[in-house]
């Protein structure tokens, strides 16, 4: 029987504040620095679930917040984009994200 190694490719991590101020519906957070990524990068952000000096751990569980990323620019970084749904948001939000 063959086995095959999966190919893993390296990626890059990170963590960013987002913040809505006294209240949006949306927030954006500049990444930069990022000389390693390409303008074909795919970015992941995900929200960090944990408690913030402006949250409770269940806040983001009750009403999450939607993310994408966009501008992406090689050699520089990108936007991550955040999004209410339901209601606004205050104050400030754990960003995690990575490419490769």
């Amino acid at each position: 029987m063959l086995f095959k190694t999966p190919i893993r490719s390296k990626l890059t991590t990170g963590e960013s504040t987002l913040d809505f101020g006294a209240g949006s519906k949306t927030a954006e957070v500049v990444i930069t620095g990022l000389g390693n990524i390409k303008a074909s990068s795919i970015v992941y952000p995900n929200v960090k679930i944990e408690a913030t000096d402006d949250h409770r751990a269940d806040d983001f569980l009750i009403d999450p917040i939607r993310l994408a990323y966009k501008d992406v620019i090689a050699g520089t970084g990108f936007t991550i984009y955040g999004t209410m749904d339901n209601a606004r948001a205050n104050g400030e939000y754990t960003i995690q994200w990575s490419f490769s």
